[in-house]
């Protein structure tokens, strides 16, 4: 979970479940996301072993990410999360009523 603390590494992982990505495709998917932040968050993901950085032969240079086994892994394991929250703790909030 530590290597999972900061809620950008989750969004990154959530939308390279769907398909390999560029940078700035992930970036526009994402967000409210810096190219600060994103590239940052890249290299972290890409150090634990969870995104694979791969360098495409394409004029100009252009780089993919994508989940690894390990990442493919650990995103089954945040979606079965999600769904577990949704059933047990949804319910249990209290619900908020918006104002006019």
């Amino acid at each position: 979970m530590k290597m999972l603390a900061n809620e950008w590494n989750m969004i990154a992982i959530r939308y390279l479940r769907e398909e390999p990505m560029k940078f700035n495709q992930l970036k526009r998917a994402m967000g409210d996301v810096s190219s600060k932040t994103l590239s940052r968050t890249l290299k972290h993901l890409a150090k634990e072993g969870i995104v694979e950085r791969r360098v495409l032969d394409t004029t100009p240079i252009s780089v993919e990410y994508s989940l690894t086994a390990s990442g493919s892994e650990l995103s089954d394991a945040l979606f079965e999360m999600k769904r577990w929250g949704r059933k047990w703790m949804l319910p249990r909030m209290p619900v908020r009523h918006v104002s006019s």
